[in-house]
């Protein structure tokens, strides 16, 4: 679906969009609050999902997209789990 982060993001690499260089990180907006709240960049791993790149095997995103794709593999954050603990 075209409201779908991959589409967004590929069509932002596509134009040549210069925001996503190396040193960018993606948040979701769940994301962006515990950025705001805690300082932590990290995917909570229940949104993580609309990104489209997810291992649904691993649960981990996954290189081969990335590379398939030439998107900068950095632009993630680490996966955390639900319930999992942050800021402390």
């Amino acid at each position: 679906m075209q409201i779908n982060s991959l589409y967004q993001l590929y069509s932002t690499k596509f134009s040549g969009d210069k925001n996503l260089g190396e040193e960018n990180k993606l948040l979701f907006m769940p994301d962006i609050f515990k950025f705001f709240l805690i300082g932590e960049m990290k995917s909570e791993y229940t949104i993580a999902p609309t990104l489209q790149l997810l291992n649904a095997n691993t649960k981990a995103f996954d290189d081969e997209i990335f590379r398939v794709l030439n998107l900068p593999r950095n632009i993630v954050t680490p996966l955390i789990k639900p319930g999992n603990i942050v800021g402390i």
